[in-house]
């Protein structure tokens, strides 16, 4: 008896099983909780997607904005490509055409040049021949003065004398003038070349030279005059002796004066020659550095347009 009154409280403890039981079951029924959070994660998860759509919508102006630079860089790359070719060609024809022009005016300078040398030779002599006249008309005042008392044959030599230095003296004047035309036309010519030539100044020792000589001549044709002019008309020999020996004084000095201007003019003209050659050589030298640099500074701004064409090319396939 003893043992089962010590044995009837052990079933007691069987329904604290049920409350341990409850207890986890009470867990599940809270479980529709968290299935709350599944619902939601589709609304959050869903929100991103316009930030994503936010990011990708603006990648889309950087790339075209890209396209259209690159394609306006390598528009512009080949058309500076085309122009440095053609400054390329222009500078090699220009060198051409410069070089042939600055040819072209130092021939026509030069052969105009070349003619007034002998000119002015054939004057040089015929104011040798006007000093034999003149060495005449000076040894007929002489026989003049040393027989007074031969009137007229006196006079007739001294007219002769003097009518043969005139005429002696108007070839000179002849072949000066077409020597003083040629000179004048070199002149210009050397003056034209100068003034082609901008840096490349033509020296003005022989022109001035040449001026000089003008002016010589026109001082003997004066002196030449007076002596022609002397004589009287009522035919004074006294008076004609007396005017013809002081005109005739400084006259030899004056025509060998003008016979070392010739001969220095004529020196004078070679060596403008010689500087005219000179001047159209270094001509053409400047214009061939011209055209090397030119030729170089085309190939310069090529390479530059061929860069620009590369980076454009890669400004077109760079991403966003």
């Amino acid at each position: 008896m003893t043992d089962e009154s010590e044995t009837a409280p052990l079933p007691e403890p069987v329904p604290a099983e049920p409350a341990l039981v409850a207890e986890p079951v009470a867990a599940p029924v809270a479980a529709p909780a968290p299935a709350a959070t599944p619902a939601a994660q589709p609304a959050s998860a869903a929100q991103p997607a316009p930030a994503v759509a936010a990011v990708q919508a603006p990648a889309a102006g950087p790339r075209k904005r890209n396209r259209v630079l690159g394609t306006i860089g390598q528009v512009v790359a080949v058309v500076g490509l085309m122009v440095c070719l053609l400054l390329a060609v222009g500078v090699v024809v220009g060198r051409g055409w410069a070089v042939d022009t600055v040819d072209q005016v130092a021939a026509s300078v030069d052969a105009k040049l070349a003619v007034v040398p002998p000119k002015l030779d054939g004057a040089s002599q015929k104011v040798a021949e006007v000093a034999g006249g003149v060495g005449v008309v000076a040894d007929a005042v002489q026989a003049a003065a040393d027989n007074p008392g031969t009137v007229g044959t006196a006079l007739q030599t001294l007219l002769g004398s003097v009518n043969g230095l005139s005429e002696k003296y108007l070839a000179l004047r002849q072949s000066y003038a077409d020597a003083r035309n040629s000179i004048a036309s070199a002149i210009g010519a050397a003056q034209a070349v100068d003034r082609l030539i901008p840096g490349l100044a033509i020296p003005q020792e022989p022109i001035q030279k040449l001026e000089d000589l003008d002016a010589r001549i026109q001082e003997l044709d004066t002196s030449i005059m007076s002596v022609v002019n002397a004589i009287p008309a009522d035919g004074s020999v006294a008076n004609a002796l007396s005017g013809v020996a002081d005109k005739i004084t400084g006259l030899e000095t004056k025509l060998s004066d003008v016979s070392g201007a010739l001969a220095d003019a004529s020196a004078r003209v070679q060596s403008l020659r010689a500087d005219i050659a000179s001047v159209a050589g270094t001509a053409r030298f400047a214009i061939n550095i011209g055209m090397f640099g030119g030729v170089l500074f085309a190939i310069y701004l090529a390479l530059l347009h061929w860069v620009l064409f590369r980076w454009s090319g890669q400004l077109k396939k760079k991403p966003a």
